[in-house]
Order: C-alpha cells, then sequence, then structure tokens
C-alpha cells in the first residue's frame, strides 16, 4: 500500500503494526508516502487520522518505482539499441526505468545477481551497450559461452 492510510498516526509520524508489531515509521515533509507489505501487516485499527492524496498522485506507478529501485548489490545501466515504445512493450517498470536518449533507451536498474542480468539482456533480443557495472560485460560472455557449449552439444 502506498499511503499512510493503513498506518496510525502520531504527532512524530506514523506507526504501523506488523506480526513482528508495532514500530514507528519515520516521515518528512519532503517524503510523505512510504510502501508497506500487506502481507506483513499483521493487524489495522481505526483511527481520526487523515491524510491528504497528493494531487496526481499514481499508487500502481510509485509501488512500480519503489520495486525498480530496492537496493539490490548492484547498479545497472545499459543502453538498449530499440525505440522507446518496444522498450516499454517487453521491459516493465517494476523492472527498471527507461529513458529515451541519442542512441536508444537507457535502462536503469538494480539486480542483486548479474547473471540474471545479463540473461535478461540475452532475452530481450536486442543490441546494448553496457555502462555499468564493468563486471556485467564478463557474466555476459560468460553466459554467450555456455549457450555456445549447450548449442553445440550432441552434434
Amino acid at each position: 500500500m502506498a499511503t499512510p492510510a493503513n498506518a496510525a498516526s502520531t504527532r512524530t509520524g506514523w506507526s504501523s503494526t506488523t506480526a513482528a508489531g508495532t514500530s514507528p515509521v519515520a516521515t518528512t515533509p519532503a517524503d510523505p508516502l512510504r510502501t508497506f507489505r500487506l502481507d506483513r501487516i499483521g493487524a489495522i485499527r481505526a483511527t481520526d487520522a487523515a491524510f491528504e492524496v497528493p494531487a496526481g498522485f499514481d499508487p500502481s506507478g510509485h509501488v512500480l518505482a519503489s520495486l525498480a529501485s530496492v537496493p539490490y548489490a548492484h547498479d545497472v545501466s545499459v543502453l538498449l539499441h530499440t525505440s522507446l515504445a518496444q522498450a516499454r512493450r517487453r521491459i516493465p517498470p517494476s523492472v527498471g526505468t527507461l529513458t529515451e536518449v541519442a542512441d536508444g533507451v537507457r535502462l536503469t536498474t538494480r539486480a542483486e545477481h548479474l547473471d540474471a542480468a545479463a540473461q535478461m539482456l540475452a532475452v530481450l533480443g536486442w543490441p546494448f551497450t553496457i555502462e555499468r557495472p564493468a563486471e556485467l560485460r564478463a557474466e555476459v560472455r560468460a553466459l554467450a559461452a555456455r549457450l555456445l557449449t549447450h548449442a553445440d552439444a550432441g552434434e
């Protein structure tokens, strides 16, 4: 849930009740939104607290953008040599951010394991240029070698 509606208001901020107990959720005027996993909320209680939904707020967009920015181990940036429209058809917002640039589309994402990022790039099928991290190049080469080994098996 991307709004504080499922949390209780206090004078110092919001608190949420989860299976682990009640815990404060720090908010500031600059960052008033928090995303809570509904399966982790252990109990709710009605209060008289109210809040204003920010103008133009898109809860689904907020959750998808939050998922794309989970702090995994590797910050990945790849230039995809395709159009923004094609990239949007194949890459959901939960995977990363797509930005149209002069030479194609920049995909910025996070990855816990670079071999998974290499596999995603292979599945997309478009030419690409790895911007960061440099270690992703070695993972793409290793994937290519494994694919060649499997393709040649049985000949």
